[in-house]
């Protein structure tokens, strides 16, 4: 059997494959691709039991096809062998054992590994489809992964909650130390006579998925403001349907925090400052901070003045920044300053708000025009 198929498409399927193929495994198969080739796609498939990913290729020419053919080849072998070649048109040829690759010039002849030793591909069930655009999905991704744990003994900690709720869905990690939370609107999602005026709600549902596969997820989507993400949950499983891929991630099992709980509609007072006059400040601070063990960086709050300050053994740091802030109020406070930078650079926005009520109880910080992001950071005890 013979296929004929672009070098360009072919190498663009094999880097999403090769994303998800890890080079720390156990088993040898998997650091494999699957290759099923069928009358009229050849379909990439690479899994790592954390998270999968299938890419389906119908841009094919086949040439005496006979039967459904999978095999399982080196992921990095094949793939780099893909782009070594020197022309555009590629003939993949199985035959006597071997995958044959060449073009007018090149031949290369590769064993495949029996494809029945190939984790099964997880059943898709569609009963339950959620849309997301894959712009904002990603940008709100981005803006609050960075909280989730590292800690492995507190695996819960170690993914991102992804809440729907209201037709909207939350994304929200936390580490027992801040939280970042982030909202957008799911796609409307139209009865299926595609009118306006029989649209129907989404059902609530929450999941944990892993902070990882949401990263992978991320880089392997194509940032196209316009693209549609159909996803849908089983009781272990994750499945983002777009464009020719499937992305599959296991859950992790358990009860969320009560994040909603923690955040609170009551503060003391409130300042409005210049995001990035801030965030400068802050990593300025942190040169001192993190010079040789890590300091608190101390937050002192005065009329319409915020002191940014920070002390180690042998040096020093101060720098004062003009706030808006009309409360005849006082308050120091220390933090670790990374975690103000990490909330302040997933904002894009000019001025920032931030909620405060004494140096012992967490700060809140959300822009300052948008009501769909927030973080909490809790303070450190100051000596």
């Amino acid at each position: 059997m013979r296929l004929i198929l672009k070098k360009e498409i072919l190498i663009n399927s094999l880097n999403k494959a090769l994303r998800i193929v890890s080079n720390r495994n156990t088993l040898e198969i998997l650091e494999c691709i699957l290759l099923t080739l069928k009358k009229n796609n050849l379909i990439i498939y690479s899994n790592n039991l954390e998270l999968s990913i299938e890419i389906s290729n119908s841009e094919i020419n086949i040439i005496d096809f006979d039967k459904e053919i999978e095999i399982a080849v080196n992921a990095k072998l094949f793939t780099e062998i893909i782009k070594k070649m020197p022309n555009d048109d590629i003939i993949i040829e199985i035959q006597n054992n071997e995958m044959i690759i060449k073009d007018n010039e090149v031949e290369f002849k590769l064993s495949y590994q029996n494809a029945q030793n190939f984790p099964k591909l997880y059943e898709i069930e569609k009963s339950q489809m959620y849309k997301v655009n894959a712009f904002k999905m990603i940008d709100a991704v981005k803006n609050t992964i960075f909280a989730s744990s590292q800690d492995e003994t507190k695996p819960i900690l170690t993914g991102e909650l992804l809440e729907i709720q209201n037709d909207k869905i939350n994304f929200v990690s936390l580490d027992g130390f801040r939280i970042a939370f982030k909202s957008i609107e799911l796609i409307k999602n139209k009865a299926e006579d595609n009118s306006d005026e029989n649209i129907e709600a989404y059902i609530d549902d929450k999941i944990i998925v892993p902070s990882k596969s949401l990263l992978e997820l991320i880089k392997i989507l194509p940032n196209n403001r316009e693209l549609t993400i159909n996803f849908y949950i089983t009781d272990k499983h994750a499945f983002f349907e777009f464009d020719n891929c499937l992305i599959t991630t296991r859950l992790i099992e358990g009860e969320y925090i009560n994040y909603f709980d923690i955040f609170n509609d009551n503060y003391n007072f409130i300042i409005k400052i210049n995001r990035l006059i801030f965030l400068n400040a802050l990593e300025r601070a942190t040169l001192i901070a993190f010079r040789n063990k890590r300091e608190p960086v101390k937050i002192n709050i005065e009329k319409k003045i915020m002191t940014v300050a920070c002390t180690n053994e042998i040096n020093s740091f101060i720098e004062k920044i003009d706030i808006d802030f009309n409360e005849d109020k006082n308050l120091e406070i220390a933090f670790n300053p990374k975690y103000l930078c990490d909330a302040l650079r997933s904002i894009n926005q000019k001025d920032v708000l931030i909620f405060f009520n004494s140096n012992l109880e967490p700060c809140e910080i959300k822009p300052s025009e948008d009501k769909n992001s927030k973080y909490l950071i809790l303070p450190l005890k100051l000596f």
